[in-house]
């Protein structure tokens, strides 16, 4: 692929994740995205075949693990000491790229979440793999206690996923008056340590 197709591409992307992220997916038509990445309505269908395969495109698992690689990395180094860090890193990611977190929600409602739980697959699995295979023996029954630690990846996954995405769309479940420092500090002391004296 010459690299004014892969541009032009990226900049369909580009257009349709935000008209996606705001209008949501029934509202936004294929011609707005093409008039707005600047091409005919018929040269779209050189890069998609149609608004679903574009949805699908946004919400490719590969493309969601890219943007984890630092964090997979960070499960390596000094894990679960690094937790708060691991934490601020996961609202970076999902700050620095809203809209696309902000798909999960449309894709729920509009797909049943079908992209979404291929994406919630595989991070679940890397996020195993990498525990089970440089963490877990290391740390289980020294650092940290022996427990199905799949249900917690889930769990984790999920939960801040959802706290992160849920607190820049909801007001009443705003997190902007807080420092990321603090989100992360206050999370990581909840699931390391529970709020008993």
């Amino acid at each position: 692929m010459s690299h004014t197709i892969i541009d032009k591409r990226q900049q369909i992307l580009e257009v349709a994740k935000e008209l996606f992220a705001t209008k949501g997916y029934s509202a936004t038509g294929i011609r707005e995205i093409a008039e707005k990445a600047g091409l005919s309505l018929g040269n779209f269908y050189n890069y998609f075949k149609n608004k679903e395969d574009l949805f699908k495109s946004l919400l490719d698992p590969q493309n969601i693990l890219e943007h984890l690689t630092e964090i997979k990395l960070m499960l390596n180094d000094s894990f679960p000491f690094n937790f708060k860090d691991i934490i601020k890193s996961i609202k970076t990611v999902v700050d620095s790229d809203f809209h696309l977190y902000r798909l999960i929600f449309i894709d729920l409602t509009e797909f049943n979440g079908m992209h979404t739980d291929k994406i919630l697959d595989r991070i679940i699995t890397e996020a195993t793999v990498t525990f089970n295979a440089n963490v877990k023996n290391s740390i289980v029954g020294t650092v940290i206690k022996d427990e199905d630690y799949q249900f917690y990846i889930k769990a984790f996954i999920i939960s801040t996923l959802s706290l992160l995405v849920i607190g820049n769309i909801l007001p009443s479940a705003n997190l902007n008056d807080k420092s990321d420092d603090y989100i992360a500090e206050k999370l990581s002391n909840v699931i390391l340590h529970g709020i008993l004296l």
